[in-house]
Parts: C-alpha cells; sequence; structure tokens
C-alpha cells in the first residue's frame, strides 16, 4: 500500500463516519481541562475519560493541585480500574509540572500567543507527554492542525487496511493530518474517537461499495505495543 493509497482512503473513511454516528458540535472546554482531558482519552475511551475529569474536578481545587497529588492518589480518583492509571498520572504530573517551571503558573496562556507551529513544538517537547496528547492540545487549545492517534486509534485504521500493519503512531497521524484540511480536524478527532470506543465499529463499512477494505485486525497486546512508539 503506498501513501497515496492510504491518503485517498481517509475522505472514504470519514464519509463514511459521519453516515454512521450522529454528532453533535463540540462544545470547548477551558486550555487546561482540555488539556487533562486529553491525558484521560488517551488510550481511554470517551465516556470514561469525562467521568474521570468530573470526579477530579470535583476533587480538587484547581488543576494546580494535580502538581502535588502523588501519583497513587490520582490514580485512584481516576477508578481502581482505569487503563494504565498510574502511569497516566505520573506523565500527567510531570507535564504539569514542566508546565509550571517553564510558566510559573499553569497555564496555556503564553503558549496559545505563539505562532501555531512554535505553540505545537512547546506543547510536544512537555515532559513525558504522549504524542496523542500533545496532537490533541496542539488542535483543541492552540487551534493548530492536529490529528492525535493512539495505539486504539491506529488498532482500528490497521484494521480497516486504511494503514499498513506495522505503521506507527508517527506515520499514522502525519497521513491523516495530509488528508484532512485545516479547519476539519477537531470534528474528524471526534468522529475517530467515537468509532474507536464504539465496540460495533468494525462494522462500519467504508467506501461506495460498502465494503470493508481488507486489512489484519490487530491485538490488544499489539495496540499497547504501538502507543509506546
Amino acid at each position: 500500500m503506498s501513501n497515496t493509497d492510504v491518503v485517498v482512503g481517509i475522505p472514504e473513511l470519514l464519509q463514511s463516519l459521519e453516515q454512521a454516528y450522529a454528532l453533535p458540535q463540540y462544545e470547548p472546554r477551558s486550555p487546561l481541562e482540555e488539556f487533562v482531558l486529553s491525558f484521560l482519552l488517551w488510550e481511554c475511551p470517551a465516556n470514561r475519560a469525562e467521568h474521570a475529569l468530573k470526579r477530579l474536578v470535583d476533587s480538587v481545587v484547581d488543576f494546580n493541585e494535580l502538581r502535588a497529588l502523588r501519583n497513587d492518589d490520582t490514580a485512584l480518583l481516576l477508578g481502581k480500574t482505569y487503563p494504565m492509571a498510574e502511569e497516566r498520572a505520573e506523565r500527567m504530573r510531570l507535564a504539569i509540572n514542566d508546565l509550571y517551571n517553564r510558566e510559573h503558573a499553569v497555564s496555556f496562556d503564553r503558549v496559545i500567543a505563539m505562532n501555531k507551529r512554535d505553540g505545537r513544538k512547546y506543547v510536544e517537547s512537555l515532559d513525558s507527554i504522549p504524542p496523542f496528547v500533545a496532537m490533541r492540545v496542539t488542535l483543541a487549545v492552540l487551534g493548530a492542525h492536529a490529528i492525535p492517534v493512539d495505539g486504539r486509534l491506529l488498532g482500528r485504521l490497521i484494521e480497516f487496511g486504511i494503514e499498513e500493519p506495522g505503521a506507527t503512531i508517527t506515520d499514522a497521524s502525519g497521513r491523516l493530518e495530509r488528508a484532512i484540511k485545516a479547519g476539519e480536524g477537531l470534528r474528524a478527532h471526534h468522529l475517530m474517537q467515537v468509532w474507536t470506543d464504539d465496540p460495533a465499529g468494525d462494522s462500519v463499512k467504508i467506501g461506495a461499495s460498502g465494503r470493508r477494505a481488507p486489512g489484519k485486525k490487530k491485538t490488544t497486546a499489539s495496540r499497547r505495543a504501538a502507543a509506546k512508539r
């Protein structure tokens, strides 16, 4: 499969997802809420992330408190069965502390004022931030063009033949960015998030023929491995 074949398949995928899922207009949150939510959505269904965000908001005075919380305390707030809770808590704490050390506040105000390229580089350089989180913050907070991809989405793209087995998260994110127009990234991200979360999402038909492109189904273990790339 060539890069051209992949890019051609992405508009068909999004058209099919638009037909399969009726999504409301996304209501943006504050920059810090989007930042924390991005960490919670990484390798996790949206409904669990939303519930976890509510528990965090209800349990701390503000997100600055997350800098000082122990990893196990944050993991407990997320929930005993939350995916990768300890790692997620540690990465989020390290990134928030890095932001604070640079800005002397837990704030994206200066980053938002940067040009989009510099702002993206800044976010990507935060300590321990996963690529998915950096891309989602770039998209939802900075308003720059980026398509978040984690191991769950990558696995589904491979399963549907949109990406080849062996593709990395960086590969997939770059190709999606080139195929999706600036200004349509947030909508595309939410469509692909819902598709990835949907247990019946593997029955969505892609393309005018109504047939699913052939692909090799990815195992849970291989998706987790991809998430580390």
